[in-house]
C-alpha cells in the first residue's frame, strides 16, 4: 500500500471502457480512500486489485470439451495402469468413454462400454468421474463422448 498526500478525492475508479476489452480479460481497478492522520493531514490510501470478468457461454464449443476430457484422459492412463498392474491384460483395446456434462461444468453420469464396466479400469474411472471438471455454461446438461485407445 502507498500513501499520497492530498485534500480530499473520494474514490477514484481506474479502467478501459468496457467496449474495448474482451469480456473474459481481467481489468485493473485502483481505489483510492481518504483518511487522516494524528496530525490532521489527509492522507489518500491506495489499493490496487484485479477484478475479473467473465461471461459464462450457453453451451461448450470444442475447444471447452477438449478441455474437459483432459481429466478424463489422465484417468484413463491412470485407470489402465491400476488394471494392468492387477489383471495383466488390457480390458479392451479401445473404449468409448460418454459423459453428461451439467451446467456447473461437473460430470453427471458416465457411460462405459459393457466389456469394461465391471473391471477395474471401469470401476476405477466412475470413481475418478467425480474429479472431472468442464468449464461452466447456461444451457442445458449435454452429452460428450471420446474415444480412448488403451495400451
Amino acid at each position: 500500500m502507498s500513501y499520497l498526500a492530498s485534500i480530499s478525492l473520494g474514490f477514484l475508479l481506474v479502467s478501459s471502457p468496457v467496449s474495448e476489452r474482451p469480456a473474459d480479460q481481467e481489468e485493473s481497478v485502483g481505489v483510492v480512500s481518504s483518511n487522516q492522520d494524528q496530525h490532521g493531514a489527509s492522507l489518500v490510501n491506495v489499493e490496487s486489485r484485479l477484478a475479473t470478468r467473465y461471461v459464462v457461454p450457453k453451451t461448450l464449443d470444442r475447444n471447452d470439451i477438449d478441455e474437459g476430457f483432459l481429466g478424463v484422459s489422465m484417468s484413463v492412463s491412470q485407470c489402465m495402469g491400476r488394471h494392468m498392474k492387477r489383471e495383466g491384460e488390457s480390458p479392451a483395446s479401445k473404449v468409448e468413454v460418454k459423459v453428461t456434462v451439467g451446467r456447473d461444468g461437473k460430470v453427471s453420469r458416465v457411460r462405459l462400454p459393457r466389456r469394461v464396466r465391471r473391471t477395474i479400469f471401469g470401476t476405477c474411472m466412475r470413481a475418478h468421474s467425480k474429479r472431472w471438471r468442464f468449464p461452466p455454461f447456461t444451457g442445458r446438461p449435454i452429452q460428450v463422448k471420446k474415444k480412448f485407445v488403451l495400451r
